[in-house]
């Protein structure tokens, strides 16, 4: 009998079942080279999709909540209805997978963001703060529990469902 994946010939009687590589029967180091490896991430993407699936039935895009405050003059809300929050979202949310200057990567302060917001984009040094606060609302971001500068900084970091929502458009462009 000859493997169905390297055409050798198989010296046990029975040799291994071949899927999910391929129809048939295969050789032993087949197996423990392809199959076996194979099977291991079959069942981890399998895992994960469940619950990927389970979160992204919770899950909707980022929704922009804090425009202008209620007491803020009327040209404030004006230029409020005239930007697109929700870009400013998506780049606060993409700048958790992105590497600081410092060099940790996954999670910032309201300082450190809005620093590097203002020179990576422009405009008001104010702007991931008050975007990183929609996305805690919405729960794509959450406090780390630590605290930098001296203990007066929150370390705000990805939540798992942040992390699937900025892979998912990362690699696809689609939004939950």
């Amino acid at each position: 009998m000859r493997c169905c994946i390297c055409d050798e010939i198989i010296h046990d009687p029975y040799g291994f079942n071949a899927q999910p590589v391929a129809d048939g029967r295969c050789c032993e180091s087949c197996d423990n080279g392809l199959v076996i490896p194979e099977r291991f991430k079959q069942l981890v993407f399998r895992t994960h999709a469940d619950e990927t699936k389970r979160i992204f039935a919770k899950v909707t895009a980022p929704v922009p909540t804090t425009l202008a405050r209620s007491n803020d003059n009327e040209t404030s809300h004006i230029a409020a209805r005239s930007i697109n929050p929700t870009v400013g979202m998506w780049r606060v949310l993409s700048f958790f997978k992105e590497q600081r200057p410092d060099g940790k990567t996954g999670e910032w302060t309201d300082r450190d963001g809005n620093i590097a917001y203002a020179e990576v984009y422009g405009g008001a040094e104010g702007t991931f703060r008050k975007r990183r606060n929609d996305l805690v609302t919405q729960g794509f971001v959450r406090d780390s529990g630590r605290r930098e500068h001296g203990k007066r900084h929150t370390v705000w970091e990805l939540t798992y469902k942040g992390e699937l929502q900025v892979t998912l458009h990362k690699a696809t462009g689609v939004t939950l």
